[in-house]
């Protein structure tokens, strides 16, 4: 069940390649994480590294959460991209993709890269064929953008994909959990864990 559900978050982390360099007309700049199979310790939060993307990931057991799968992208060469897929019990999941670039300028026009890019993503990003639109943001970051799936999938959830820029970190967060709700303060509670680590 939990699988299941997650895939939907998996396949959006290997389609991101794609819809990146689509939005950059075929040559991207930043490189989207690659599935992987490394598996994370029950916290979530991996060891102290020279990685800034990886040593900003949120530890998010207080909020039910484990980490499932989590690694630094092999290909993303000698750019800083590490990625974290989260589950509950309840089969609901989160993922994390954190970018940290050399300077604030680099993030903010990547930030303005991927923001665009997530809003038009392509037909199978999450599964199936699903429509986002426009929503709220939570309240962090130096910049922020939001979208969510249109219409509930099968078990009444949705998809949330927020961008954050903290800094010269660009954070994307997706988040699969029950569409009844805008899931406001979940969302928030992941990024300011990402920010808690991002300064």
């Amino acid at each position: 069940m939990i699988a299941s559900r997650l895939a939907v978050l998996a396949l959006t982390t290997a389609t991101l390649a794609g819809l990146l360099a689509t939005a950059c007309g075929g040559d991207a700049t930043v490189v989207a994480p690659a599935p992987t199979t490394t598996t994370a310790a029950a916290t979530g939060t991996p060891p102290a590294s020279a990685s800034k993307a990886q040593d900003s990931v949120p530890d998010l057991s207080a909020l039910g959460y484990t980490a499932q799968q989590q690694g630094k992208d092999p290909g993303a060469g000698s750019q800083d991209v590490y990625r974290v897929l989260f589950a509950r019990e309840n089969g609901r999941g989160a993922m994390t993709v954190l970018y940290a670039f050399p300077d604030d300028a680099t993030a903010k026009s990547q930030f303005a890269i991927l923001s665009a890019a997530l809003k038009n993503p392509p037909p199978d990003f999450v599964g199936g064929k699903a429509t986002f639109i426009d929503t709220g943001s939570p309240p962090a970051g130096d910049e922020r953008k939001a979208y969510v799936t249109q219409a509930l999938d099968g078990q009444g959830n949705k998809v949330w994909s927020d961008v954050y820029r903290f800094g010269r970190l660009v954070a994307i967060v997706q988040v699969l959990d029950d569409g009844k709700s805008e899931q406001l303060d979940l969302r928030l509670q992941i990024a300011l864990k990402i920010a808690a680590k991002a300064r």
